[in-house]
């Protein structure tokens, strides 16, 4: 009998078995037949029916549409064993049978020097599992390849390639892949194993995650993402779910190995690559990106962690790519009113439409929120250390502190400025007659082109002035 198994979001594990006849729904109502506690699914999701021997699948005027093998369902949809199903933040797989479920009995088997041991999850590439690596007694995660994408053999070979290259990458908020290969047809690639799961499995148990906590993650992405843009590569798909939790809670970066050189997207993009709901609008359109693309998916992730909302809802795909394009997000105090006035400014700015309106470099994201941190660490008492659990964010009193603290700040500086103002003044008008270096970090093509359809640019400082 077919089996309706959920392999990641908040309800992973569930399952529902259906008989010759049965017809299923899915979704948060508790009279459901598969009840979901994902708040991006409707109460009647989806309908699961058979006639004879044949299933199929009906989307149920859901919000966010049902996917199948990532394609919108728009009618009724003929399910065959093996096939995905995507609502909200679920991911379910229509199984054959219970032994199914261990894909084809893999677990307990060797595959290229691992022996697997537990099933993790499947998503969009394959399947991924906990595995002993024999050689070191090592435990990694350990992806397999989807049969459908095993019959590619272009990707195949991208794939291997773009596999090893990862191999090369080394940083500390990346999570490392240790080893690819191909054995009797099945291709797999080995990495770090994250211990403690993924942000989104956080969100899954929590709705939202607090506010200081929230800001070490982002921050973290951020060293990721700087270390990817000096390595000249653009992640492409940013989000809660390839942002790894280890054992001592540092967060890592997952899936790096598929990402593009910025070079090789300059040109117009054949298809649209990323998660509709993390995704940069120029990404949207399938116009060239950088890595200015991912600094939006991440300040979409953040948007996400704090309000446990995602910034847009639509009933498809082609809707809430359509409204990340042209829409404004719905602000951050809509769903959070003591968020702090800084933090929306960061996540107002890290969200643009306009690219070369957004941070620049995930590094001016770094510098801001460390920033805002190092004075909510020495005004509200609290140690660094402590910024890694889940505390109550700084209230109205310590804003005020915050600002009063920085206009002292101000006034010092401005007498030291005034100390040392002419000597500045001689060094610029020098500078401004004399030096042709062009300014860093300046792309002066897309600065007098910005992508069609998009708000022009202003110019500005990739800096943030914040105001607590």
């Amino acid at each position: 009998m077919p089996r309706l198994l959920i392999e990641k979001g908040p309800d992973r594990g569930k399952s529902l078995t259906l008989k010759l006849g049965d017809q299923a729904v899915v979704g948060r109502d508790a009279q459901a037949n598969l009840q979901l506690s994902d708040v991006m699914c409707s109460r009647k999701h989806f309908l699961i029916a058979s006639k004879g021997s044949v299933y199929g699948l009906k989307d149920l005027g859901s919000a966010n549409g049902t996917q199948v093998n990532g394609k919108t369902a728009d009618g009724p949809v003929k399910l065959a064993h093996g096939d995905m199903i995507q609502c909200g933040e679920t991911l379910l797989s229509w199984l054959a049978d219970e032994s199914d479920a261990k894909q084809g009995g893999l677990i307990g088997q060797q595959i290229g020097g691992y022996r697997i041991e537990m099933r993790l999850g499947r998503g969009a590439m394959g399947t991924v599992y906990k595995a002993i690596q024999l050689s070191l007694g090592r435990i990694v995660a350990l992806k397999v390849l989807s049969p459908d994408l095993v019959k590619d053999a272009k990707f195949c070979e991208m794939f291997l390639k773009e596999a090893r290259a990862a191999g090369g990458l080394n940083h500390p908020n990346i999570i490392q892949v240790y080893d690819v290969g191909e054995e009797k047809g099945q291709y797999y690639f080995s990495m770090e194993f994250a211990a403690k799961g993924s942000v989104l499995d956080l969100l899954n148990s929590a709705k939202r995650i607090e506010l200081l906590r929230a800001v070490v993650i982002i921050k973290d992405a951020c060293r990721a993402l700087d270390y990817a843009e000096r390595k000249g590569l653009v992640h492409r798909d940013i989000k809660p779910d390839n942002l790894m939790v280890m054992d001592d809670e540092i967060v890592k970066l997952g899936d790096l190995g598929l990402a593009m050189s910025a070079q090789e997207l300059q040109g117009e993009q054949a298809g649209v690559f990323g998660t509709p709901h993390y995704i940069a609008p120029e990404q949207a359109m399938g116009k060239p990106i950088d890595h200015r693309a991912d600094i939006y998916a991440l300040g979409a992730s953040f948007y996400r962690i704090l309000t446990g909302q995602t910034l847009f809802t639509g009933q498809t795909v082609k809707e809430i790519l359509k409204k990340q394009v042209r829409d404004p997000h719905p602000p951050v105090t809509t769903h959070l009113p003591d968020c702090p006035p800084a933090i929306v400014t960061i996540i107002d700015k890290m969200l643009a439409k306009n690219p070369a309106e957004r941070y620049q470099h995930a590094s001016d994201v770094l510098n801001d929120l460390e920033n805002w941190q190092s004075l909510a660490s020495k005004k509200g008492g609290v140690q660094p250390a402590a910024f890694a659990k889940a505390v109550k964010a700084p209230g109205a009193e310590l804003q005020e502190q915050m600002v009063a603290s920085a206009q002292r700040r101000n006034l010092a500086l401005a007498a030291i400025a005034a100390v040392v103002g002419v000597a500045a003044l001689s060094i610029m008008v020098w500078v401004f007659f004399f030096s042709d270096a062009p300014a860093p970090h300046t792309n002066v093509a897309e600065a007098n082109n910005p992508p069609a359809n998009l708000p022009p640019a202003h110019n500005g400082s990739t800096t943030t002035q914040l105001t607590p």
